[in-house]
């Protein structure tokens, strides 16, 4: 049930700011964000199936997947999903990136929900079972995704955290300030005793909580460097701090 926020401006500085929250067995084993694949992919690794839920490329592209609602866990006679963000960033473009999306077959996979774009263009799309990829053209402006549609107020933890939702304050790459994202993301409140529905889930007795962080800023420009912070949850030490990219 992870959680992203998309800040999509097509004439800024920074055309496209992503943050996200992964949420996992606590006890599924990971790697933080490198270049696990030796080639120009920068992403967190789930050493369990091979794939990752976030991560970006020298091309300037990044990419997210996510499961839809009560699609958690592996299926033996099912790829994992955390190869299609692999394989999108493994494209030379994002026209090369949309055409792979466009052909995946979702009966392939367990259901899921995914983002991804570069400094130009942005979009999400959703696979569900024996339904064709339904690909969608992110809007300029800030957009909110998780196991549900994209801001789809089916989604109780949308619906729970919309007026923080929509009070956040825009980061600044240039400054290094994302304070307000920062804290949106490290936000434990939940409604009555509905706890999926925290930005930031605690669920130990069931093994299941928010395991990291991820925030990316990409400019307009190759001159510019991009931004990649991370917070890995489970060290004591829950600060965020660079990944080096490539």
């Amino acid at each position: 049930m992870c959680t992203l926020i998309i800040l999509y401006r097509p004439n800024n500085k920074w055309p496209l700011l992503v943050g996200g929250n992964r949420d996992e067995m606590l006890n599924r084993p990971w790697l933080e964000p490198a270049n696990h694949w030796n080639n120009n992919i920068c992403a967190g690794k789930d050493i369990f199936a091979g794939g990752t839920w976030f991560g970006i490329n020298n091309q300037g592209m990044v990419a997210s997947v996510l499961n839809r609602i009560n699609s958690l866990g592996n299926d033996k006679k099912k790829e994992s999903r955390g190869i299609i963000p692999i394989n999108i960033l493994k494209k030379n473009n994002i026209e090369e990136a949309i055409n792979y999306v466009k052909n995946i077959n979702p009966q392939n996979f367990k259901p899921f929900n995914l983002f991804f774009g570069n400094n130009k263009k942005a979009f999400w799309a959703k696979g569900i079972n024996n339904n064709k990829i339904i690909l969608n053209n992110i809007t300029p402006g800030m957009h909110f995704l998780d196991s549900y549609d994209l801001n789809s107020l089916k989604s109780p933890k949308f619906h729970y955290n919309l007026e923080l939702f929509k009070n956040l304050k825009t980061p600044n790459p240039d400054k290094n300030t994302w304070t307000s994202w920062k804290k949106f993301f490290l936000n434990n409140k939940y409604s009555n005793d509905q706890p999926l529905t925290a930005i930031n889930i605690k669920l130990n007795k069931n093994n299941y909580g928010t395991l990291c962080t991820n925030l990316v800023a990409l400019p307009n420009s190759d001159k510019i460097k991009k931004v990649f912070l991370f917070n890995n949850h489970l060290k004591k030490n829950k600060s965020f701090y660079q990944i080096k990219t490539l």
